[in-house]
């Protein structure tokens, strides 16, 4: 009986104990195991992350769409477009204690129950961009072509 009141009042005085509050505080309220892609502060300001964004909806339409509350307001507003034009559930989070660094995560986009365990969720990672050096074909030397 000791033991129930102490869980009682501990509930009362500390709140009801979380699984994983780092976690969840990093992943903006959902757990690791339930992200597609993650798109942090940086990355959010380049306009191939929402292209990216935009094919990663169309793939899964029963995702949800997390939007740190810290994002700025044109931002915020191209994102509830998007989640709208694909009908795409979002939240926007208003919790001051989110971190909001250039590294931190702007936006996840999530499974809403069941986990999926993505190895890569950075939205760069999926998918990679093709760098300028790499679509021309390398020079040859003169002693690699007369040799070579």
């Amino acid at each position: 009986m000791s033991d129930e009141l102490q869980n009682h009042m501990n509930k009362g005085m500390y709140g009801t104990p979380q699984i994983n509050p780092d976690e969840r505080r990093k992943y903006l309220g959902t757990f690791r195991e339930r992200v597609d892609v993650v798109i942090t502060f940086e990355e959010l300001n380049n306009p191939e992350s929402l292209l990216d964004l935009s094919q990663e909806m169309s793939i899964h339409p029963d995702f949800r769409l997390i939007i740190n509350g810290q994002v700025d307001a044109a931002s915020l507003s191209k994102l509830v477009k998007l989640a709208n034009d694909h009908g795409i559930d979002f939240t926007a989070t208003s919790d001051h204690n989110l971190p909001n660094d250039s590294t931190d995560f702007a936006v996840v986009f999530c499974d809403k129950t069941q986990a999926i365990h993505k190895e890569k969720i950075d939205i760069f990672e999926c998918y990679p961009k093709k760098t300028e050096n790499s679509s021309h074909p390398k020079h040859r030397s003169l002693l690699e072509r007369l040799f070579g």
